[in-house]
C-alpha cells in the first residue's frame, strides 16, 4: 500500500517538473543553470563567510556585507526575468525616434525615399516601408509597409518579418510589347485566322500550340490589344483589309497567324478535340443519377467526402452504401461545385476543349466560315 503511494506521489512529482521545464522553455525564461549553480554557490560561501564574520569578527565585514547584497539582487533579478540590458533597449529606443523623425521629415520625399529605412532593431528595409505602427503587445512603435511587413510581439519583444512577393503590374510597356509582336508576324507569315475556343484547357492547348510551332504562331489575350495591333478601320489597318480580321475579335477569340496551306489549317482545327471533367458552371451535357444501394467503386475513407458533397450515404459493414436515389445533375444545367468534385470521382467528362475557325485573312482574300460566324455572332450578343 504505502509503495503504490509513494509510486503515485513520485509520478507526480516527476509530472510536475517536466511540465514546469516545458513551460519555461516555452516562454524563453531558461536561464543557463551552470551560470545560476555558480553563483548559487557564491551566494553559500559569502553567507559562510558572514557568519564566520559574526563569530570572528574582523575589517573585512562591509566588503562582505556589499558582496552577499550583490549577489542576492542578481539571483533576485535572474529569477524574476529582470535582467535586462539596458543599454540595448536605449539603443533601440534612440534606432526608433531616429526612424519617427526621417518618416516625418518632408524632405526625405523624392530621391532620398529610394533609399533604404532603418527600423528598431537597426535594420533596413524598402522605401515602401514607409509608414508608423504601433505594437497592440508592447506599445513599441516601428516603420513598417503595410501587406509588406507584418508586426508581431512576442512576450514583449517585437519581431518583424519582411515578405517579397509583390510583383509589378502589366503596364502600357506589356501592351505595346504584344502589339509590336502581332504586328512584325504579320510581316512574316503569309495568312491570319481568327478562332474561337470553347472549355479551354491550357494544358491541351500548349500541346497543340507545339505542334505547329515550327510554322504558325498563336495569340490569346486582350482582344482590344489584338484589335489595336491589327487596326480598327480602313484608315488605321497595318494590311489592306486585315480591319475585318479585328471586327471578328469578341468573346473567347484568338489569332493564329501561319504559312500552312488553307486545306491543311482546316484539318487540324476540325479534328481537334479533347474532352475533359466538367468545371463548376458549365453546361451539363447529360442527367446523371445514382440508384440507392452499395457504392462499391469508392473505400470506405470516402464516406465523410460524399457526406459533404450532399450524398445520402452511409457505412453499411465497411462499405458506402446510398440510402436513396441521388441525381448528381440535370441535363442543360450548369454544374455546382458539390456535382462537379463528384463527376470527377465517376469518371464523368462533359466538357469538351473545341478550336473553331471564324475567319481567314491572305493578301488576296477575306473569307468567313460559316459555324464561326454563327458562334461569334451568338457570344458578341
Amino acid at each position: 500500500m504505502l509503495s503504490n503511494i509513494f509510486g503515485d506521489l513520485l509520478d507526480s512529482i516527476i509530472i510536475d517538473v517536466s511540465s514546469e521545464c516545458h513551460r519555461i522553455a516555452r516562454l524563453g525564461l531558461d536561464c543557463n543553470l551552470e551560470e545560476e549553480e555558480e553563483e548559487l554557490r557564491l551566494f553559500t560561501q559569502a553567507q559562510a563567510q558572514a557568519q564566520a564574520r559574526v563569530a570572528y569578527p574582523s575589517n573585512n565585514g562591509a566588503s562582505n556585507d556589499t558582496r552577499v547584497t550583490d549577489i542576492r539582487s542578481n539571483l533576485l533579478s535572474k529569477r524574476l526575468g529582470l535582467d535586462c540590458n539596458l543599454e540595448e533597449e536605449e539603443e533601440e529606443l534612440r534606432l526608433s525616434t531616429q526612424a519617427q523623425a526621417r518618416v516625418a521629415d518632408p524632405s526625405n520625399n523624392g530621391d532620398s525615399n529610394t533609399k533604404c529605412i532603418l527600423d528598431i532593431f537597426g535594420q533596413t528595409h524598402p522605401a515602401v516601408a514607409s509608414e508608423i505602427f504601433e505594437c497592440m503587445n508592447c506599445g513599441r512603435s516601428t516603420v513598417a509597409g503595410r501587406g509588406d511587413l507584418s508586426v508581431v510581439c512576442v512576450l514583449g519583444f517585437c519581431q518583424i518579418t519582411v515578405t517579397l512577393s509583390k510583383t509589378k503590374k502589366k503596364g502600357r510597356e506589356h501592351k505595346e510589347t504584344i502589339v509590336n509582336s502581332i504586328r512584325d508576324a504579320i510581316e512574316k507569315y503569309n495568312s491570319v485566322y481568327v478562332f474561337s475556343f470553347e472549355n479551354m484547357r491550357n494544358l491541351k492547348f500548349k500541346e497543340f500550340r507545339e505542334q505547329l510551332k515550327t510554322s504558325s504562331r498563336f495569340f490569346l489575350g486582350s482582344n482590344k490589344v489584338m484589335q489595336i495591333a491589327l487596326g480598327k478601320t480602313d484608315s488605321d489597318e497595318i494590311r489592306t483589309g486585315i480591319h475585318k480580321v479585328s471586327k471578328l475579335l469578341h468573346g473567347d477569340a484568338g489569332l493564329c497567324l501561319t504559312n500552312l496551306p488553307k486545306e491543311e489549317v482546316e484539318r487540324l482545327f476540325g479534328e481537334y478535340e479533347e474532352h475533359d471533367f466538367g468545371r463548376t458552371g458549365s453546361t451539363s451535357t447529360e442527367k446523371v443519377e445514382l440508384n440507392e444501394g452499395p457504392l462499391d467503386q469508392f473505400s470506405h475513407e470516402m464516406e465523410p467526402f460524399l457526406r459533404k458533397q450532399g450524398m445520402p450515404v452511409r457505412l453499411n459493414k465497411g462499405v458506402i452504401e446510398l440510402v436513396s436515389d441521388f441525381v448528381v445533375c440535370e441535363e442543360g444545367k450548369p454544374l455546382s461545385p458539390e456535382a462537379s468534385r463528384i463527376l470527377r470521382l465517376l469518371g464523368v467528362k462533359m466538357a469538351t476543349f473545341r478550336l473553331q475557325l471564324i475567319a481567314r485573312w491572305s493578301p488576296d482574300e477575306f473569307e468567313s466560315y460559316k459555324g464561326g460566324m454563327e458562334q461569334s455572332d451568338s457570344e458578341s450578343s
